[in-house]
């Protein structure tokens, strides 16, 4: 079982970065990165570069495609995939929406998560990691 992580305490990490009022998808996506490290597995959550493309291209790029993805297989799943949005705010176009259900459909986890709270949340009830009381 890996070591879990520092404690967090409203949305402070053990760094001492203090949440922003407004806190951008970047932020609430590289607190759940930095979270995650400490744990063997998080070393295999990536971001995919998807980030301002509204069409697809000719390299691959498909609008819609989640943020990030955890290609660990859990309970008969192939791997998490997570669209991040701001905790306030944010909302998913119709090709995220098109993208969630068709990930969900071909045997993934995929969800769309507003701040990174919620999107460990998530992580942490796919991966079956019971988190020590918060006081």
């Amino acid at each position: 079982m890996p070591p879990s992580p520092s404690p967090v305490l409203s949305g402070v990490l053990e760094i001492g970065i203090l949440k922003p009022n407004n806190a951008t998808e970047d932020w609430e996506q590289a607190q759940l990165v930095q979270w995650a490290r400490h744990f063997s597995w998080g070393q295999l959550l990536f971001h995919i570069p998807n980030e301002n493309h509204h069409h697809d291209t000719p390299l691959g790029v498909r609008s819609g495609v989640p943020d990030l993805m955890l290609p660990v297989p859990m309970d008969g799943k192939h791997g998490m995939f997570i669209e991040m949005k701001r905790a306030k705010g944010g909302r998913l176009s119709e090709s995220q929406k098109k993208w969630l259900t068709w990930l969900n459909e071909l045997g993934y986890v995929a969800v769309c998560c507003h701040g990174w709270l919620e999107a460990r949340e998530a992580i942490e009830k796919y991966m079956h990691i019971e988190r020590e009381n918060e006081q």
